[in-house]
């Protein structure tokens, strides 16, 4: 049985159990919420190792449950604290997962496109299937006295680049016709600012609830 047999029987039974001790103890509240929240938090684990991107968001949730039934049942929060706090630490964990995992991948493409280059725009194809003005740009770079062109992976209506444009791009070492393109700044400028944004207001209103 592979891995990811195991991690799907796995996840199955954690599943079902989680269901089975709800039903039991289902007249009492605090009891459900502790079982959901483990059962969540087990199987959101379990997701991740299966490199399922559902299981981030399992996890937050479910842990944010634990963390928040935690603090309740010890009296550190009542109950409309808590509905804040599960709110803004799922947010939380999960921006955080995945301003990570963000960090991680650019690391990881850095070094599978380790080769930059500069590229020219050779040309702007417009979108045959739509009447608005859609271009897919055309790159030509030289590496090792070979010409090698390559166009955008998207089609795009703003920010249009005039051709004899320069532009670095990131090539496999290993493949020069295999480029990876970096989102345009303003778009990483607002993914980023975006999750950091989240972060920063959730962790703020967290901290507010225990002063």
């Amino acid at each position: 049985m592979n891995k990811d047999k195991i991690l799907y029987v796995l996840i199955y039974i954690v599943t079902i159990l989680t269901i089975i001790i709800t039903l039991c103890f289902q007249n009492d509240l605090t009891k459900v919420v502790w079982t959901i929240s483990i059962g969540s938090t087990l199987a959101g684990f379990l997701t991740i190792l299966k490199k399922n991107n559902y299981g981030y968001l399992i996890f937050s949730v479910g842990f944010s449950l634990l963390l928040t039934i935690s603090f309740y049942t010890l009296n550190i929060l009542d109950k409309g604290d808590s509905v804040t706090f599960m709110i803004c630490s799922s947010i939380f964990f999960l921006m955080l997962i995945t301003f990570i995992i963000s960090i991680i991948n650019n690391n990881k493409i850095k070094q599978i496109y380790s080769k930059e280059i500069e590229a020219t725009v050779s040309d702007l194809i417009k979108n045959p299937n739509t009447n608005k003005e859609y271009y897919q740009v055309i790159y030509e770079y030289v590496i090792d006295d070979n010409l090698y062109t390559v166009g955008s992976p998207d089609y795009i209506n703003n920010f249009i680049p005039n051709i004899g444009d320069k532009r670095k791009l990131r090539v496999n070492s290993n493949d020069f016709t295999d480029v990876f393109f970096d989102k345009r700044i303003i778009d990483q400028i607002y993914e980023k600012g975006l999750v950091i944004s989240l972060i920063i207001i959730s962790l703020i209103i967290i901290i507010t609830l225990f002063i």
